[in-house]
């Protein structure tokens, strides 16, 4: 049986994870070992799990998915995430532009659009995040003249920009009384009026890219707004609420590979004569990080668990969950490169990579400062 008909026929998460993860090794990994370096998009690696399945895994059977729940897609991109952090995270950007045309988009959209992205043959970004925010609201506008709407404005980092052919943006619909306001918009590459910026050179720029897109009297058609005007909060609350676990399973895949270099390292590396997995010291370091890591596991299932399930303590374990696990991250990282010292360091082992990465999930979709106040607010 092929990986996809085994993803679209069983109900077992840990056959489906042990499957996708022999994918991985098998497959993924020979390919991320030779283009350690390179920085362009992975597309060999993106065919690889688009033919498989892995993309279109969470999407309804009738747009081309598999019908997959949260839990085990969390699981598997935690998996491809102990491989490559970068291609997780270019599957949790597509998976999370794919979320307002699911719930909120019209017929017409879901049948143009949702197909292409849901299989992989195209990719979707939500670009949110202002150039130059206004207190309390977008300086991004559109304003609707006859059958189109303009928009004016400018976003920064969003990921995967210079690929993606359609563009999730979120601005003020004017006129407007209330500053908070804002609707969503497709906007598909080219259109006239859009102008993707260079690319952006952050710590970790491996695999994906995070660019600028600048709107000058960029004009869509009408039908290009996603639900009706205004509601572009609650839409952003809703792709929040998909990515809390998706990225917590970023941070535990993170911490699984950092555990498993952690104990290769210990197992190989001598000092004075011996082993250094034969240290107590050492030994009970392996033992905090495999706890922390089962820990974070645990508390990603359960939040996707309440995801799946619409419970009402959906918001507080997502925020939990991504909190905690990527906490955990950077902080085995960090460990971790203490443990292997100089080795931990340079740039051919992949740790250093790891501890920029761990950095990145801290502060995406909200730092985890905001997601300690949604916490607070829900216990209060």
């Amino acid at each position: 049986m092929s990986l996809k008909s085994l993803l679209a026929t069983s109900d077992d998460q840990d056959v489906l994870v042990s499957a996708v993860e022999s994918l991985l090794r098998e497959q993924v990994g020979p390919l991320l070992e030779q283009n350690r370096d390179e920085w362009g998009f992975p597309w060999a690696v993106w065919h690889i799990l688009r033919e498989n399945g892995v993309v279109s895994f969470p999407f309804p059977l009738e747009y081309g998915g598999l019908s997959g729940s949260m839990v085990a897609n969390c699981l598997m991109v935690g998996e491809v995430a102990r491989y490559s952090a970068s291609v997780a995270m270019i599957l949790a950007s597509n998976q999370l532009a794919a979320v307002p045309l699911l719930l909120d988009g019209t017929a017409e959209q879901k049948e143009k659009i949702l197909p292409d992205l849901i299989s992989g043959r195209s990719l979707a970004t939500c670009a949110t995040m202002e150039l130059e925010p206004e207190p309390g609201g977008l300086r991004t506008s559109a304003v609707k003249e006859e059958s189109e709407y303009i928009l004016n404005g400018a976003k920064q980092l969003v990921l995967n920009a210079e690929g993606a052919r359609w563009l999730v943006v979120f601005a003020k619909e004017l006129p407007t009384t209330d500053q908070a306001s804002s609707s969503a918009f497709l906007v598909e590459q080219g259109a006239p009026g859009l102008l993707i910026l260079k690319r952006e050179w952050e710590m970790d720029s491996h695999g994906f890219s995070t660019s600028g897109l600048l709107l000058e009297e960029c004009r869509i058609p009408e039908a290009s707004r996603i639900g009706q005007p205004g509601e572009g909060v609650a839409i952003q609350s809703q792709i929040t609420g998909f990515s809390r676990p998706l990225l917590a399973a970023l941070g535990v895949g993170l911490g699984q590979a950092t555990l498993d270099t952690a104990v290769r390292h210990a197992r190989e590396h001598k000092q004075f004569g011996r082993r250094i997995a034969e240290s107590e010291s050492v030994k009970l370091q392996l033992a905090d990080m495999a706890i922390a890591v089962e820990a974070a596991r645990g508390l990603v299932v359960r939040a996707a668990a309440a995801f799946d399930q619409r419970s009402a303590e959906q918001a507080k374990l997502g925020a939990a969950a991504k909190c905690f696990a990527t906490d955990m991250a950077m902080r085995l990282t960090i460990d971790c490169a203490q443990l292997l010292g100089e080795a931990g360091y340079l740039h051919r082992f992949p740790l250093e990579r790891r501890i920029r990465q761990a950095k990145l999930l801290q502060i995406l979709e909200g730092g985890n400062e905001s997601q300690r106040l949604t916490i607070s607010r829900a216990l209060l």
